[in-house]
């Protein structure tokens, strides 16, 4: 019994080649920061004691790098979120930062955003026509921008307290 094999993209059936992608249009967005904590100390031995809840850690980055061994823009997905930061707890334990995201792109890569600046976020992509506006060009390898900043993470109650004279 023959087989045949699939050697190049001219033998493979339309739906699996893989096509060269050089222009996408991404989404992406940073972590959410962690809630702060409200938490009293409680001992014993002491009455009413001090605040000790901790802070929420920070949101994670998206981070496009340039590396030369991605030969075009073909990802998985179009919608990129980095991780969020965790909570903070009792006892003046501070929440993790969520880790950064970074995304792979070929050397040569032009970075732009989509649209203007807007405050309303209902609508996320913009038309085709929209101001496009240059943040960067990943010419070497290594080339790196923060396309997506993490939100910052929230304060617990010790951050709060005031020190006694």
């Amino acid at each position: 019994m023959r087989r045949r094999f699939l050697t190049s993209a001219v033998d493979a059936p339309r739906s699996t080649r893989r096509r060269f992608v050089d222009r996408v249009r991404i989404l992406t967005a940073g972590g959410d920061g962690g809630k702060g904590c409200a938490s009293m100390f409680r001992d014993a031995n002491v009455a009413f004691g001090p605040p000790n809840g901790g802070n929420g850690g920070n949101g994670g980055d998206v981070v496009l790098r340039a590396d030369h061994n991605v030969t075009d823009l073909q990802l998985e997905k179009k919608n990129f979120k980095a991780a969020s930061g965790t909570n903070g707890m009792g006892s003046d334990m501070h929440g993790a930062r969520g880790e950064t995201m970074e995304l792979r792109v070929p050397c040569g890569t032009l970075v732009e955003r989509l649209g203007l600046p807007s405050p309303s976020r209902t609508s996320r992509m913009e038309p085709p026509d929209a101001p496009r506006t240059t943040l960067a060009e990943l010419l070497t390898d290594g080339d790196s921008i923060l396309v997506a900043r993490g939100g910052r993470g929230g304060r617990g109650n010790a951050s709060f307290s005031q020190r006694l004279q």
